[in-house]
């Protein structure tokens, strides 16, 4: 209700406010719309400044006006049709608080939809206990559902914490052993666990105090 009120506060405001400058005021020396350079030129400066600020001050009280009843006009379509293209093709020439107050004066007063309700499935049938025979022959003969297999946990991540001096290739060393082979592979694996995770994203490159993941030696 407040915001509708204000909507036709300011439309009957914009209104008189063009009916007054249309009629003018009292001055000396009226403007000659058939004559205007003529009249520019004999009249005072401050009657010209006068009626030049009444017109430009009436252009746009008037845009004013009609931007009000563009919008009122678009958004009641757009209510009615259910779309928003007509809003949004008047929203270039419209004041942006007059486009705000017209949209949320017609939501208020617009009826709200209907929520589509979501359909309830039905109620099955209420048994007494007294099934027929044929009915609880079949219960009796259906096989019982085998139980689903619950999945092993993951076993935990080993972590190891970067001490001052150490490498991955250290650290390698540390879980393999001395073996050349062996200890190339695991270096390898350790470098691939952790190279996105490295502050300087380079497998030479390790800080103490970084936590590393080490892999499960093969």
């Amino acid at each position: 209700m407040i915001l509708r009120a204000k909507l036709a506060v300011l439309g009957a405001g914009e209104v008189a406010l063009a009916l007054a400058l249309w009629r003018r005021g009292p001055v000396d020396d009226p403007l000659r719309w058939s004559d205007p350079l003529g009249w520019l030129r004999v009249t005072s400066p401050e009657n010209a400044l006068v009626e030049v600020g009444r017109v430009v001050v009436l252009v746009v009280v008037g845009w004013m006006v009609c931007s009000t009843a563009l919008a009122i006009a678009a958004r009641v379509l757009d209510v009615l049709f259910g779309t928003r293209r007509c809003s949004a093709a008047v929203s270039r020439v419209i004041p942006g608080f007059i486009a705000t107050l017209v949209a949320a004066a017609i939501a208020t007063s617009a009826p709200m939809a209907a929520q589509p309700r979501s359909p309830v499935a039905p109620l099955g049938p209420v048994r007494d206990g007294r099934a027929p025979t044929a009915v609880a022959a079949a219960i009796a003969a259906s096989p019982v559902a085998t139980p689903l297999s619950i999945a092993p946990a993951p076993a935990a991540t080993t972590t190891h914490v970067v001490a001052t001096g150490e490498s991955l290739w250290s650290i390698a060393r540390d879980q393999v052993g001395g073996d050349a082979t062996e200890l190339d592979r695991y270096w390898r694996a350790l470098c691939d666990a952790n190279r996105a995770a490295l502050r300087s994203g380079d497998v030479n490159v390790i800080h103490p105090g970084e936590t590393l993941v080490l892999p499960e030696p093969r």
